[in-house]
């Protein structure tokens, strides 16, 4: 069951995978956003940036997120084809 995170409840992520890297969004996040599961697990780059290597569906930038690790974040780009997304730290300046 989706837990409350952000101050609101979750809306559960859509498709099937494995291992959730991606549980869902708060209802709060984006009306329009379409948040798709995916079974990638969070990579840490060098730089520090964490991205996941899937895709999260239109309209997603900008809406928080929930990892399967309990991780709070914020989807802040989609950077290119093949590399996934790029997540912020939740609360943390785009």
């Amino acid at each position: 069951a989706a837990e409350p995170v952000f101050g609101s409840a979750l809306v559960p992520a859509t498709g099937l995978a494995p291992r959730l890297a991606v549980l869902g969004y708060p209802t709060a996040g984006s009306p329009t956003a379409v948040l798709e599961a995916c079974a990638g697990r969070p990579e840490h780059d060098r730089g520090g940036q964490t991205s996941l290597p899937c895709a999260l569906g239109t309209g997603a930038a900008g809406s928080p997120v929930l990892t399967a690790a309990g991780e709070q974040r914020a989807v802040v780009a989609r950077p290119s084809a093949g590399r996934g997304v790029l997540l912020a730290s939740w609360g943390a300046d785009a």
